[in-house]
């Protein structure tokens, strides 16, 4: 099962990984203790978001549940096969692209009265996608 945001899924995955991004596990977590059978591979970018789902799901009585060790980054540095998609920019890189418009918003609105609502937006916006990348 892969964690991950559906875009970084997309962009590449590993074959009949299956993908439930970490937000909407905790929505899922009973059918998926219930239709589990064997071990369960968990997979996200770096092994953080994983660790976090994995603990969600011993919590709940499934036991036999791994982390791949380093994540998506790890299996890729390897060699190993993965389905490739479109290529994304990774959420980090989106978040910093948000943080430049909020600067150049707030610049902007320092000159041009009209620009103080363009930077709340943008403030708003990259506030937005910080709580997405901490996911």
């Amino acid at each position: 099962m892969d964690v991950r945001i559906p875009a970084e899924f997309e962009s590449a995955h590993i074959d009949g990984a299956i993908n439930l991004p970490l937000d909407q596990a905790d929505d899922h977590l009973r059918r998926i203790v219930t239709d589990a059978g064997g071990r369960m591979l968990l997979i996200c970018q770096s092994g953080n978001r994983a660790e976090r789902a994995r603990t969600a799901l011993s919590d709940t009585g499934l036991s036999d549940v791994v982390v791949l060790d380093g994540g998506m980054n790890a299996w890729i540095a390897t060699g190993a096969p993965v389905n490739r998609g479109w290529a994304r920019w990774p959420l980090e890189r989106q978040v910093r692209l948000a943080d430049s418009i909020v600067l150049a918003a707030v610049v902007a609105s320092l000159w041009i009265p009209a620009g103080a609502a363009t930077a709340a937006l943008a403030v708003t916006v990259a506030l937005a996608l910080r709580q997405v990348a901490a996911i």
